[in-house]
């Protein structure tokens, strides 16, 4: 490693990270299982990633993506963060609100033209694969819900069928509880999924504005209605591929959904982006409006979760893209 690490720039903040962990061993701060436990974590998720890309800003966000689109259960997720955020803190002087800020500006919106191809190429490679119409639509409709209520991935992942109600003509309601996440949980034996706070649990009524994408839905939603008998909003398959009564979609196929809107837009979108694109489009139409009252915004922050005004318009708000596009 002496030799070695000149030869390149990029070598130089890994070799001194390894050197410091090791320093650590040496001063029996840390244990052998520790640092082993560190190496296998910074290498995998982080350093592998580190030597192939541009700039810190790209390792950044492919870090993000490679961690957050792994089958690790959430808990385990934050402790591997926290190993990669030691290193980006000891080496490039990077605080985690720095990171964080990286990471959410990175996270494009997704606009309405290519949601919409996006959905066409779900419902076609899932055509492909089964035969019920719930099956086939599933993953198409879980991202129209998400663009239209900028819900989070586990949140809307783990709703009941009875946590959905469409009311009339564009308008559904949707309860964000954690029955449907404890029966997950208590499935698989470990936390899988999660409400990230106490503002996560909320139920409010939104708006399906594209004609199409309502129809989708609504076609899913009487399906799904007058099958009777599925627990999940977004049921799994079985072996011979039906409907499953009682088990939930694997994230990992949800999770496939961020190779395809990748491919569409051709930009760092992830499941993710639907909800930063629904903040950005609902704080626009605030924005928009003649008749402006706070009380909207309030609104607006409780349906997305969050706990203050602050936390939606720095880290959602992409206005800046959308005057660009317009």
């Amino acid at each position: 490693m002496s030799i070695k690490k000149n030869h390149h720039d990029r070598f130089m903040p890994i070799y001194n990270h390894i050197k410091y962990l090791l320093d650590k061993l040496l001063s029996r701060d840390i244990t052998i299982k520790t640092l082993q436990n560190y190496l296998q974590i910074i290498f995998h998720f982080c350093f592998d990633i580190l030597i192939k890309v541009e700039n810190i800003e790209d390792a950044i966000k492919n870090i993000d993506y490679k961690l957050k689109n792994s089958d690790i259960n959430p808990s385990v997720q934050i402790h591997y963060q926290k190993r990669i955020l030691l290193f980006f803190k000891e080496e490039f002087n990077l605080s985690f609100k720095k990171i964080n800020s990286v990471i959410n500006y990175n996270r494009s919106v997704v606009f309405e033209d290519e949601l919409d191809r996006v959905i066409k190429k779900l419902i076609y490679a899932d055509k492909k694969l089964y035969k019920d119409e719930i099956l086939i639509n599933r993953r198409a409709v879980f991202t129209i819900i998400a663009y239209y209520s900028g819900l989070r991935k586990g949140e809307l992942f783990s709703r009941r069928v009875k946590d959905f109600l469409y009311i009339e003509n564009n308008k559904f309601y949707i309860d964000v509880n954690i029955k449907g996440i404890n029966l997950i949980n208590k499935y698989y034996d470990k936390r899988v999924v999660s409400l990230k706070n106490s503002n996560a649990k909320r139920a409010f009524e939104f708006e399906i504005s594209n004609i199409k994408h309502l129809n989708i839905v609504k076609k899913y939603y009487y399906n799904i209605e007058k099958h009777g008998k599925v627990r999940f909003l977004f049921p799994d398959n079985t072996k011979n591929l039906s409907i499953s009564k009682y088990k939930v979609m694997t994230i990992t196929r949800l999770n496939d959904i961020n190779y395809i809107l990748q491919a569409t837009t051709k930009r760092y979108t992830v499941i993710h982006s639907l909800r930063h694109s629904h903040a950005t489009n609902e704080i626009k139409k605030l924005l928009d409006k003649e008749d402006k009252r706070i009380e909207d915004m309030f609104d607006l922050i409780y349906r997305i979760g969050h706990g203050d005004p602050e936390t939606t318009i720095k880290n959602y708000a992409h206005l800046g893209l959308i005057k660009i596009v317009n």
